[in-house]
């Protein structure tokens, strides 16, 4: 779940992991969330916000242990 809001306390990916996980949900779940800071403005703001990078990142993560998991 990718977030651009704060990471704690301003998102809605926490709400949303836990009814995922409230709800029962038997996969794997993960977020990617922006930095606890203020959002400056103009190109200052890619410091703070989260990139596509570390969306594909997290994404290859969640595949790998997906697939370790598989393994086992």
């Amino acid at each position: 779940m990718a977030d651009e809001c704060r990471a704690t306390g301003g998102g809605i990916a926490e709400a949303l992991l836990a009814h995922l996980v409230e709800a029962g949900y038997p996969g794997r779940a993960a977020s990617v969330r922006a930095a606890d800071s203020y959002v400056p403005l103009g190109p200052a703001a890619d410091t703070v916000l989260i990139s596509d990078e570390e969306i594909a990142a997290a994404a290859a993560r969640l595949v790998r242990a997906a697939r370790s998991s598989a393994a086992l």
